[in-house]
């Protein structure tokens, strides 16, 4: 039910999955109300109520929704904001600072003008992509600093596990300026399920970031042990993980220990007479 502010009358409003009025019943009859896809309507026939496209408040004397308590102007006559986004065009406002549901409002709604759920889900998923990159060269560098060589096996599913992870962080980037401008779901079901997804997802990098923790902790005190340039064992996990060495039908890059330092008083100078 709601109460028109022109007239004391209950109205009985039908809106569709995104909270648009479409019908509109009191007690003289019955309106109906169509949206195009960006949410311009006919001003010939209005519906009584102020609520409009995607349940937002509309004002009578304007075409223009004021998104996010004021944040920015929607019109959807150009189908388009009226003012651009601060957070764009290197941000997750995106490229296109006045773009509205990153052009497809017929599946997502922007009711504030900011980013929502996924943006959260987009960053996680980076995270991951580029923590999964980081473990293949951790364990290359393992393995050189051990100078036990790896099977062949090994070798090609390590590359597989670096590019598996590397080659996913454009895409994501790709994908935030979508996520910036979805709607947050309206069911309890798909929160639920986002949530749980971006939660799992979570755990599986802060278990995979413990894990790398130790692996590195130990190459790294063995390389030191070893008197092996640190930066040079990092150098050659890269290109080995990356697979560089694969294409050059190499083996994985080795890097030399330095002999231990002997202080100066334990060095003993024998003289021999000819």
């Amino acid at each position: 039910m709601h109460t028109s502010q022109r007239t004391p009358r209950a109205l009985l409003l039908a809106v569709d999955r995104q909270q648009s009025p479409l019908f509109e019943s009191f007690s003289e009859g019955v309106q109906r109300q169509a949206y195009t896809p960006y949410g311009w309507h006919s001003r010939e026939r209005q519906l009584q109520t102020q609520l409009g496209f995607n349940g937002q408040l509309r004002e009578h004397s304007s075409v223009v929704y004021m998104l996010g308590n004021g944040y920015r102007a929607y019109n959807p006559v150009l189908m388009r904001f009226n003012s651009s986004d601060h957070f764009s065009p290197f941000g997750k406002g995106g490229l296109n600072a006045y773009a509205y549901c990153a052009g497809s409002p017929v599946n997502r709604i922007d009711p504030s003008g900011a980013s929502w759920l996924a943006l959260l889900g987009q960053g996680v998923g980076s995270l991951l992509n580029a923590i999964f990159a980081g473990a293949a060269i951790n364990r290359a560098a393992a393995t050189i600093v051990s100078g036990i060589p790896s099977p062949m096996t090994t070798r090609v599913g390590n590359v597989l596990s670096f590019w598996g992870g590397a080659g996913g962080l454009p895409s994501r980037m790709l994908g935030v300026p979508s996520s910036a401008s979805a709607a947050l779901p309206t069911s309890g079901i798909s929160i639920a399920s986002n949530a749980g997804v971006i939660g799992t997802q979570v755990l599986t990098g802060a278990g995979a970031v413990a894990q790398n923790h130790v692996i590195a902790k130990k190459w790294w005190a063995t390389a030191g042990t070893n008197g092996q340039s640190r930066p040079r064992v990092v150098w050659e996990a890269v290109k080995e993980a990356s697979g560089w060495n694969l294409l050059r039908r190499q083996p994985p890059g080795q890097v030399p220990s330095r002999s231990p330092e002997v202080p100066l008083q334990d060095v003993v100078v024998e003289t021999r007479r000819t």
